[in-house]
């Protein structure tokens, strides 16, 4: 009978999202059980349910299980009843038995809340006069961190409980609406929501109506409203000229922006003036898709040949000026050589390679059965770190383990989680040679010899009762044999 397990593994992984239940509470769900693959010194093998010792880490401590915050008896489930901001952080499962510590993947849990804007007694008047410049100021209420940022929406009341939408746009790229007041080379909104008349006309009052900043949190439906603001517009005296103007900068993406491998990335200048600036780009060093900027924006896929030096600049009769923006595009880590389940026998070796891609370089984190293999005393002659590579040697059947591989930057990280597994197993000869193969002369032949067992057998070939001289034959690793001969009879002998 199997006198030992192999390490746990998860069928399911929590993947850094938590689930409703019937009754609204949010669990981080491993599944119910951890699946284990059961092998032993035989030629059986089976699967059994090895759910043992279950801890939850939050934020690297062990969890403390209350009424709100507890683990379903003998499984792994973690619910907590009425989540608050105290419940975020990152939590962790780990599983253990005798073969080994299964690790999951860390998953990121945090309340999505929209905290209201500052109460505001009356509406703020903010006054302009024809020709300058004016910004009104959402500072919309977003937690450093937390998914998703709200969609801010400018609306134009004639009274505070009486709203029309104006301005509807996802902070990087924007969009109009049938009914809104346009964006367009005049008026524009910032990433954090803010929105800029560069050249402020008399019709900006929009008849004494009322702006309001507000923020929309997709995710929760709710949403909160910032303070009311009024445009007053001061006009030049009669028989005077308006305000003349060169363009001057009022907002624009900050000096060096970063973009995640794959995705867009969106640039955006905006410049005051009298009359309204136009505003064009240029790639220094480069060209640019004409069709990817459309006057105060700039969109750009995030692939190595992107990275540069881009510059805008606000021109109108009366002078231009410039901003650079420097482009770099970073990524978060890859497989390139993901660690595997490997099974071995008494005396042999083992190697798990981790190596992933990623901008910046990568760390490479290994543990045993959970620890850190730094806290873990050297032995060089069982284990060996080489760079990427971690080597066993001659392994007994006591060294199986779990071993787990995190490789992470400031972008993300992926997770291994991967057994070694150590058994002695008899050798089978699973699919031996024909009793007879006939094949034409000087043509080369192989002869089948698929076997399996731990270690691994070591299989001799023999012609006439005589073992075979390996000078004149080819033995392949799996046994096979390669010869060019004519008819010609031989035996298979494993040990």
């Amino acid at each position: 009978m199997a006198d030992g397990l192999t390490g746990l593994r998860f069928s399911i992984r929590p993947g850094g999202q938590e689930q409703l239940d019937k009754n609204g509470r949010k669990s981080l769900v491993p599944p119910p059980c951890f699946l284990g693959v059961c092998r032993g010194r035989c030629l059986r093998q089976w699967r059994v349910r090895i759910c043992q010792k279950y801890k939850w880490l939050k934020d690297g401590d062990p969890l403390v299980f209350t009424d709100e915050v507890n683990k379903q008896g003998g499984q792994g489930t973690l619910t907590l009843f009425k989540p608050q901001e105290k419940d975020t952080g990152y939590y962790q499962c780990i599983v253990s038995n005798k073969c080994g510590t299964a690790m999951s993947r860390v998953t990121k849990f945090w309340e999505r809340k929209l905290d209201p804007f500052q109460p505001v007694d009356r509406p703020s008047v903010q006054k302009a006069v024809v020709g300058s410049n004016l910004k009104l100021s959402c500072n919309a209420p977003y937690r450093f961190g937390c998914n998703p940022k709200p969609v801010i929406t400018w609306l134009l009341s004639d009274s505070p409980d009486k709203e029309k939408k104006i301005v509807d746009i996802p902070p990087e790229q924007g969009k109009k609406d049938i009914n809104s007041v346009p964006l367009d080379d005049r008026v524009a909104m910032d990433s954090s929501g803010n929105l800029y008349i560069t050249n402020v006309k008399k019709e900006d009052e929009k008849g004494g109506a009322i702006y309001v900043c507000d923020a929309y949190n997709e995710e929760t439906r709710s949403g909160a409203k910032g303070e009311d603001k009024i445009i007053k517009v001061i006009e030049t005296p009669s028989g005077t000229e308006a305000l003349i103007r060169p363009p001057d900068k009022m907002w624009s993406s900050p000096d060096q922006v970063i973009g995640l491998e794959g995705s867009w990335i969106y640039l955006m200048c905006i410049f005051s003036g009298n009359p309204t600036p136009v505003v064009t780009w240029k790639r220094i060093g480069g060209v640019i898709d004409p069709a990817r900027h459309d006057n105060m924006k700039l969109t750009i896929k995030a692939t190595p040949s992107n990275e540069g030096t881009y510059e805008c600049t606000g021109k109108n009769k009366h002078g231009s000026s410039s901003q650079r923006i420097n482009v770099k595009v970073e990524a978060a880590p890859l497989w390139l050589d993901q660690p595997l389940d490997t099974v071995v026998g008494p005396e042999e070796d083992a190697e798990f390679k981790c190596r992933a891609r990623g901008i910046p370089e990568p760390t490479v984190e290994w543990f045993i059965n959970g620890k850190p293999i730094g806290e873990i005393t050297p032995d060089p002659k069982k284990w060996e770190l080489d760079g990427h590579t971690l080597r066993f040697k001659d392994l007994e059947m006591s060294d199986s383990k779990v071993i787990q591989c995190n490789v992470s930057n400031v972008h993300g990280s992926v997770f291994a989680d991967v057994y070694l597994f150590v058994e002695a197993m008899a050798p089978v000869i699973e699919r031996g040679p024909l009793e007879q193969v006939v094949v034409a002369e000087e043509r080369e032949l192989r002869i089948t010899c698929q076997m399996k067992g731990k270690p691994k057998p070591k299989v001799v070939w023999y012609k006439g009762g005589q073992p075979l001289q390996l000078e004149r034959y080819q033995y392949q690793d799996n046994g096979d044999l390669i010869i060019k001969v004519g008819v010609l009879y031989y035996r298979l002998f494993v040990e």
